[in-house]
């Protein structure tokens, strides 16, 4: 607790701390009170092991593997030099931005850290060495009113999150913060803050193993990463309730979140309007199915269709 809101958790799962590690889990948990829950992060075939990660998601290759030497007593595995070599120039960022900002002034620092940003994604770093630039972006856009650039940085993060491991808490906090700020500031961007808002839920319902809903709203899909194509119309689903009541509890602890400047009670507050605009806005998305054509009676038994075409899923 305090006013950092840091948040952190002691305890003794016996069967759980049989886990061991890897940088790209095969598992993720959740600590709900005194329990903690385990559950597969991907398809796993019978034999395949658990492995959690004991780090955070978002922290480089040379950190992780000291945190791994000094608190487990892990050797470290070998990374690619491309990989150190772009960590150690993104470790630098923070100071490099400070002294273009005292230099010359707030606006150029942004553009500066954008056009490093839109650098980074085009040579494809790993997910964690993202993280730093980009939260850094939505920090300088926030302060000049750049809210598309905040949204474009926004969701990137909750991209390299997906890539760090599909399924997890980080993940449901990552696109639970873009979709709450685009139902703020960019509702009137395209689809952009209905798509944020789907992946959001569609994440949350993974996570914590809710049904996922196909496109036209019906519970569908199968498996630990089952429903990635549902979620798109999240009116009108029994779960629907249980899902952004899980989402906002998630929000509500979420220091990223605080940073930007959304205290636990304005998240609160903004449940629901967020709710209602995303009913409103799920149900005028759904398709309209097309009526099939009515053969008249006059017309010949081999002109008519032997069967009904089934209509396509919208991508």
């Amino acid at each position: 607790a305090g006013e950092s809101r840091k948040l952190a958790v002691a305890g003794l799962w016996a069967l759980p701390s049989m886990c061991n590690h890897a940088d790209r889990p095969t598992a993720t948990y959740s600590v709900l009170g005194p329990l903690l829950v385990l559950r597969a992060a991907c398809d796993l075939a019978e034999g395949d092991e658990l492995c959690i990660s004991y780090t955070s998601w978002d922290i480089g290759a040379a950190e992780r593997a000291t945190r791994l030497r000094d608190g487990w007593g892990i050797a470290p595995a070998p990374y690619p030099q491309e990989v150190l070599e772009a960590e150690a120039r993104v470790k630098v960022m923070p100071e490099w931005l400070q002294s273009c900002r005292e230099q010359k002034g707030v606006a150029a620092a942004k553009e500066a850290i954008v056009a490093a940003c839109r650098s980074i994604l085009a040579v494809g770093l790993s997910g964690p060495v993202r993280a730093t630039p980009l939260r850094l972006q939505a920090a300088y856009c926030l302060k000049e009113r750049d809210f598309r650039g905040v949204g474009e940085a926004l969701a990137a993060i909750a991209e390299a999150a997906r890539e760090a491991c599909p399924i997890g808490e980080h993940l449901v906090e990552s696109c639970g913060v873009h979709a709450i700020f685009a139902f703020q500031y960019l509702r009137g961007e395209g689809t952009v803050a209905r798509d944020a808002t789907a992946e959001a839920l569609r994440a949350t319902r993974q996570l914590y193993g809710l049904p996922p809903l196909s496109p036209a709203g019906a519970v569908g899909g199968s498996g630990p990463a089952g429903g990635a194509a549902g979620g798109a119309s999240a009116a009108g689903d029994e779960h629907e309730d249980l899902a952004w009541r899980l989402l906002f509890w998630r929000l509500r602890c979420s220091v990223w979140l605080t940073m930007l400047g959304y205290q636990p009670s304005r998240v609160e507050a903004l449940e629901p309007e967020f709710r209602a605009w995303w009913a409103t806005s799920a149900v005028q998305s759904q398709p309209q199915q097309r009526p099939q054509p009515v053969p008249s009676a006059t017309e010949g038994l081999a002109s008519r269709p032997t069967s009904r075409e089934t209509p396509r899923k919208p991508r």
